[in-house]
């Protein structure tokens, strides 16, 4: 008949539906995983960059100061 669903269609639907979710939940680990990493390993290394730039200024200005 046309409009109406069965048990098969039903299933796969739901199966489909659960799918999705898994799809959904996959996402949003991904999601969270690539943040964790952002804020665990590329924060520090950033921070360690900037340090290393303040300390290589600070030695161009010693140098320009004591004609080096």
């Amino acid at each position: 008949m046309i409009g109406t669903m069965s048990e098969d269609d039903m299933a796969m639907a739901n199966y489909t539906k659960q799918l999705a979710n898994v799809i959904i939940m996959i996402e949003e680990h991904r999601s969270k995983t690539i943040q964790e990493t952002g804020e665990l390993y590329l924060s520090p290394l950033l921070s360690m960059v900037d340090k290393i730039n303040r300390a290589r200024d600070g030695r161009q200005r010693y140098r320009l100061n004591f004609n080096f």
